[in-house]
């Protein structure tokens, strides 16, 4: 369940870019949505009456956003895409190491595998 926790978290990472009409939030470029204001640390969607964003302060004095019940802080973006870059790589060795496996069997099964990894050759004079 920890997998799906992370893999959530990196999902629900929004940008936000505060204009003279509001405040609007990206998904990582894919998936916008426009706030209206409704006083100077509370937001509404433009299709809804009532605020469901507000930026409140904590107890260090960082503004966190509230949303949906859900609590944001913010993060460095270099953060944000290394991690993403991590997984990235963590998943490609992972395919990689079954796609050898995969390769090795087929040319062991066909005897295209001759002397792989068998001793190491000794040299002298």
């Amino acid at each position: 369940m920890q997998w799906f926790y992370g893999f959530e978290r990196l999902m629900k990472i929004k940008k936000l870019s505060f204009t003279a009409d509001g405040l609007s939030t990206t998904t990582y470029g894919l998936y916008h949505e426009r706030w209206a204001p409704i006083s100077e640390r509370l937001f509404r969607k433009e299709d809804q009456s009532v605020a469901t964003l507000a930026l409140l302060p904590d107890a260090e004095g960082e503004i966190r956003i509230q949303s949906d019940w859900e609590t944001f802080k913010k993060v460095s973006a270099l953060r944000v895409w290394g991690q993403l870059v991590v997984i990235s790589l963590i998943l490609l060795l992972m395919v990689s190491s079954i796609l050898f496996a995969l390769i090795w069997g087929f040319r062991k099964l066909f005897g295209k595998l001759h002397d792989a990894g068998i001793g190491i050759q000794s040299w002298s004079r």
